[in-house]
Order: C-alpha cells, then structure tokens, then sequence
C-alpha cells in the first residue's frame, strides 16, 4: 500500500469514527428527548451527550483548520451532514 492509499484509508476512518460518535450522541439526546431513558440517568446521559457533540465539534474545526486536503474537508463535511439532505 502506498503513501496515498493510506492517506485515503486514514481519512475514511476519520470520516466513519466522528459519524459513528455524532449519530450515538444524538441517538443519545432523541432518547432523553423522549423521556426513555430513567429519570436518574437521564441527566447523566444528556451531560455525556453534550460532551460528545463539543468535543466532536472541537475536533472538526482542529482537523478543518490543519486539513489542506479537499478530500478530507468534504468528508468531514459530509461526517456532519443532515442525512436528510
């Protein structure tokens, strides 16, 4: 495997790693939402909820802000994209 495939696998696995984190977080807030988590835990939920929406949000402008790679903006872009759109 050469320099440029592992690039491209490094940032697939950046692209996947940050949408698997961003869509537990926010099954994570519907369920709270929701009221099916317990009362007790529920907050405790949401608090880690948050936590991993900034700290994704904080990693996707360190990476936007180091990444001259076209290729890896869109998929950063594309890791927090509304499905529906």
């Amino acid at each position: 495997m050469n320099r440029y495939q592992s690039l491209i696998l490094a940032e697939l696995y950046v692209y996947l790693t940050l949408r698997e984190a961003f869509e537990w977080a926010e099954l994570q807030l519907l369920q709270f939402e929701e009221g099916r988590s317990g009362c007790s835990r529920g907050f405790d939920e949401l608090r880690i909820a948050l936590r991993a929406l900034f700290c994704l949000s904080r990693t996707l402008h360190e990476l936007a802000e180091v990444s001259t790679s076209v290729r890896t903006q869109t998929l950063l872009v594309l890791a927090f994209a509304e499905p529906n759109l």
